[in-house]
């Protein structure tokens, strides 16, 4: 029986061991950096414009971004696509050290494509947070625009694909002041002519 209550000892002694050892040796999860606009919410009247940086934030290690290939989806009912520009990060376009290879946006469809590859052998260190480009918006009707991520490509100036997490900005579109006060206005005479009406359609 001794022999027995040892036995069992030594074995679940083995099993402690080999957990710690486990926990010890399993890699940490890497932060992995996240795509997203700035700001990440906003509310805009009609008429009004509405400007998103495309940013690459939380890049643990700033391994150097050569490539992306981002497709921004829009509601077309909803804003209106007003311009766009990208940045020099992965090498001045202008001097031939990038290349500019977005699509035309499919303005119908509501698709705006930014993508820039990157010429250079080495580049000089980028920071955490990486503006990508510049996207503006008009805002055309009433609702949530659901300005969003279509699909999104990152690659290393090696090729390597870059793991990426996506988050996509709130944008409501509201009457104007001036829209919402007449709006009211006219709820309120309207609420008056029924209450006069009724008043004299009472008998006495």
């Amino acid at each position: 029986m001794k022999t027995f209550y040892k036995t069992a000892e030594r074995g679940c002694s083995a099993l402690a061991m080999a957990a710690l050892l486990t926990t010890m040796t399993t890699p940490v999860a890497a932060q992995v950096p996240t795509l997203g606009f700035t700001p990440d919410s906003a509310t805009l009247g009609i008429g009004q414009t509405l400007t998103l940086d495309v940013v690459l934030s939380d890049r643990p290690g700033a391994t150097p971004l050569g490539f992306f290939d981002i497709d921004i989806v829009f509601d077309p009912a909803i804003v209106s696509f007003a311009g766009m520009s990208l940045s020099n990060a992965l090498g001045d376009i202008g001097l031939g050290l990038a290349i500019n290879s977005s699509l035309p946006p499919d303005l119908v469809g509501g698709v705006v494509n930014l993508s820039v590859l990157s010429l250079l052998a080495e580049l000089p260190a980028q920071p955490m947070s990486l503006l990508l480009g510049r996207i503006s918006f008009s805002a055309i009707g009433l609702g949530d625009s659901g300005i969003g991520f279509g699909f999104a490509a990152l690659e290393s100036l090696t090729g390597e694909a870059i793991g990426f997490n996506l988050n996509s900005p709130a944008v409501s579109v509201v009457p104007e002041p001036a829209s919402a006060w007449l709006l009211g206005l006219g709820l309120g005479l309207g609420a008056l002519v029924l209450g006069g009406r009724r008043l004299r359609n009472q008998p006495g």
